[in-house]
């Protein structure tokens, strides 16, 4: 009976600005899986979206996932510096280089 009265004060806490954000996500999500428009883009903002706006889900806190890895990458400018590495990775010289006669 308490987990039920827990999950019930928990819903009570959803506010109509998560629901959107919600939405939003899903969307971000659909366009990346099912449309193919930029997944390495738009699949994590769209889960990210989904995860911070949970209520409750500690996502966001002293010790939560999203500060350690915002501490680890974000504040130490490490996840910039991978992210121009992979994108640096996947440009194709093929139409610079020079075709063999």
């Amino acid at each position: 009976m308490d987990a039920l009265l827990e999950l019930f004060g928990n819903v009570a806490k959803i506010d109509v600005r998560m629901c959107v954000m919600w939405l939003i996500g899903g969307i971000l999500i659909y366009l990346a899986i099912k449309k193919d428009m930029e997944p390495t883009l738009l699949l994590p903002m769209g889960f990210g979206a989904i995860l911070v706006n949970l209520p409750l889900s500690g996502a966001i806190g002293e010790d939560g996932p999203l500060t350690t890895l915002y501490n680890a990458g974000i504040q130490n400018e490490l996840f910039p510096l991978i992210l121009f590495i992979g994108i640096g990775a996947m440009i194709d010289f093929g139409p610079f280089s020079p075709t063999p006669s």
